[in-house]
């Protein structure tokens, strides 16, 4: 298998794993107003999903990000290595 292929396959890999790392955080995230919404009321969802409410955005930008960066390093290793008609 030569290094072309390998990267290719690497990138895969990296983009499956993003995805999945995404789906996951999000029902993470999903869940936690879930609980919010049940054990604190439909008034503390809204002060903790407040744009005013740094920590929040803190927490789920935190939580997103390494599958976001892990897409973006296999879209950028695919790009790099794929083989188009151009470069033929």
């Amino acid at each position: 298998m030569d290094r072309t292929k390998k990267y290719l396959m690497l990138a895969r890999v990296l983009d499956w794993i993003g995805n999945i790392w995404l789906i996951l955080a999000c029902l993470f995230i999903l869940i936690g107003y879930i609980a919010i919404v049940v054990t604190q009321g439909w008034g503390r969802l809204w002060d903790t999903i407040s744009l005013y409410n740094f920590w929040n955005f803190v927490a789920v930008v935190g939580t997103l990000l390494p599958g976001i960066l892990l897409k973006i390093v296999a879209k950028g290793t695919k790009d790099k290595y794929s083989v188009s008609d151009k470069q033929i």
